[in-house]
């Protein structure tokens, strides 16, 4: 029996938590028996980024140009080839702009990534030509049941597996009782979703309070000179861009993350933070609290007093530190890294073909929608936006 073959995006050397999230995909799939395919458009950005591709004949490279059009049509050729079984496409504008043209014999699977705007867009995109869109939370099922409704796509969750990278690491490294407290920021200094502003405002209250504290920061971006006060602070190390094993090597050694983001979607590293006994502090987003449950420290942006508060108190009670970390890491591995649970999606995904029907008024919805998504930017951004607020 031949193996059904999947079409997704490669892990891009971009890095981030979506590129993570396919690659443990990518992972699951082949271990179950999938045959997968993937491909990336390589914008000059991800040739910058990496060797990663560089001779690698199992990624079908597409050169990103200003004609997506052209491109557009070349990806539909190199799909309709593979003989595929299902195309996902993780958000990859140029693959569901593809939709309408790719035959009806590959399922066409979307993941949504957020709830928030513009990341919405992405989503968004040429959706009326999806047949199966994957949640992962209750805030994202709620937002898009009526546009399921009115188009006619088949809404599913999706169980988010994480490889636990605890179990490539030989050991944690000693817990340091020296009365430092150790903080993380891992991710991109980007201000708009991230809130990198955020970060030195709350080394600066530590120092205020006296709280003797080590500060490491992973990741490059944008915004980078928000941060750079902090570069003669002696406290805050910056780590730039790492590998995945290069940050865990360092994340692993932490005391607490931080995630002060004003918008995320599946916001991996908070999972990775958990599994490798390192306890998230975040923005209160509900669905941040719905992935973690108590095994998060929920406290709005707004409260800079409270933040300190929580890593002052859990600077003074080290063993409640610690209780709490064990007690993230044992969840976080229950819900993430199972593979035999979480492998069944798959085949329930796969099995959705049958269930696909579009009744006629559904058609002609999908139909005018998709002569919207042909008009210029500027419109339908202004739509799209329309939509997400009134949603």
């Amino acid at each position: 029996m031949n193996k059904p073959i999947i079409l997704m995006p490669a892990p891009s050397p971009g890095g981030g938590g979506m590129e993570t999230r396919r690659l443990n995909t990518k992972y699951l799939l082949e271990t179950l028996g999938y045959s997968v395919k993937t491909f990336i458009f390589q914008s000059s950005d991800s040739r910058s980024r990496g060797k990663y591709f560089q001779g690698d004949d199992a990624v079908k490279v597409f050169e990103d140009c200003r004609n997506k059009k052209l491109l557009c049509n070349e990806f539909v050729s190199w799909v309709c080839q593979q003989n595929a079984d299902a195309l996902i496409t993780f958000n990859s504008k140029i693959a569901q702009m593809a939709f309408p043209l790719i035959p009806d014999s590959v399922l066409k699977v979307s993941v949504l990534n957020s709830t928030h705007y513009p990341g919405f867009y992405n989503s968004f995109y040429y959706i009326n030509s999806c047949d199966i869109l994957l949640y992962n939370t209750e805030a994202m099922r709620s937002q898009w049941q009526n546009i399921a409704s009115f188009l006619g796509f088949v809404l599913l969750k999706e169980e988010v597996f994480v490889v636990d990278a605890s179990t490539r690491l030989d050991t944690f490294k000693p817990i340091v009782n020296d009365g430092v407290i150790r903080v993380a920021f891992v991710g991109r200094f980007e201000n708009t979703h991230k809130n990198i502003e955020f970060i030195p405002r709350l080394v600066k209250e530590l120092d205020a309070r006296k709280i003797d504290y080590q500060f490491n920061i992973i990741g490059d971006g944008p915004d980078e000179a928000l941060l750079k006060n902090l570069k003669n602070n002696d406290k805050v190390i910056f780590h730039g861009y790492l590998s995945d094993e290069k940050r865990d090597d360092i994340f692993r050694t932490q005391d607490v993350l931080i995630l002060p983001s004003r918008s995320e979607g599946f916001c991996l590293v908070l999972v990775e933070a958990a599994l490798l006994r390192v306890m998230p502090i975040a923005n209160d987003l509900p669905h941040l609290k719905e992935m973690l449950g108590d095994n998060v420290i929920s406290v709005t942006v707004e409260d800079l007093s409270g933040w300190v508060s929580v890593i002052e108190k859990l600077y003074k009670n080290p063993s409640v530190l610690r209780r709490m970390q064990l007690d993230a890491q044992s969840y976080a591995r229950k819900k993430f890294t199972n593979k035999e649970s979480l492998s069944l999606q798959y085949a329930r995904i796969l099995n959705s073909r049958n269930k696909i029907r579009k009744t006629f008024s559904q058609r002609l919805l999908s139909e005018a929608f998709g002569l919207l998504m042909k008009a210029p930017d500027s419109l339908r951004w202004r739509f799209v936006k329309l939509f997400y607020e009134k949603i």
